[in-house]
Parts: C-alpha cells; sequence; structure tokens
C-alpha cells in the first residue's frame, strides 16, 4: 500500500498560511519560526498544548533532520515552564554534548 505522506503534502503540513509577523507564521497546527539552532534555513516548527491533565511541547527543524518532544503527565500552570526548560536542556546538549 503507498503512504499518502508525500513530499508536497508535508510541504502544505508545514508552510506558514497565515503571516503572525516578518519572521513568524501558522501552518495547519504548527507555528512557524526561526531559530539559529535550527541549520542554515533557521526553520522550526512548534506546538504545544494539553488535555487538562497532559502537557505536551515539540519543536522540529525539518531542515536540520532534528526534533524534539516533551510530554508531561501533568498539566496546569508549571508544565509549559518545566517542557520549556527541558527543550532548553536538550538544545544545550546538542550543541555543546554537555
Amino acid at each position: 500500500m503507498k503512504s499518502p505522506w508525500t513530499r508536497e503534502t508535508s510541504h502544505e503540513l508545514t508552510t506558514a498560511q497565515i503571516s503572525t509577523s516578518p519572521t513568524d507564521g501558522y501552518a495547519m497546527g504548527w507555528l512557524t519560526t526561526k531559530r539559529g539552532w535550527a541549520g542554515a534555513s533557521g526553520r522550526t516548527l512548534t506546538h504545544a498544548g494539553s488535555n487538562t491533565m497532559n502537557y505536551a511541547l515539540a519543536w522540529l527543524a525539518p531542515d536540520a533532520g532534528f526534533g524534539m518532544i516533551v510530554v508531561t503527565n501533568q498539566a496546569g500552570d508549571a508544565a509549559p515552564k518545566a517542557a520549556d526548560g527541558m527543550i532548553g536542556r536538550l538544545l544545550q546538549w546538542r550543541t555543546t554534548g554537555e
């Protein structure tokens, strides 16, 4: 069976359809922005959300072939801060090895 996921599908789902600033946009549920750690293009996709019991945060750098996902079994005000901290730690580890 042939996969319905094609290069065109990927492009459509990850390309900003709405611009929210000169560098940021919205692409089918993903926020798009630029980050220095994301390779030559700097292109990143991010999404975060909660079902009121759990929290998840994803950062993808498709042109660099790199992504990070942090998932908690807790929601509330502390969860986004903890997830952001873990993403920062993962980026530090990726760039410095420490």
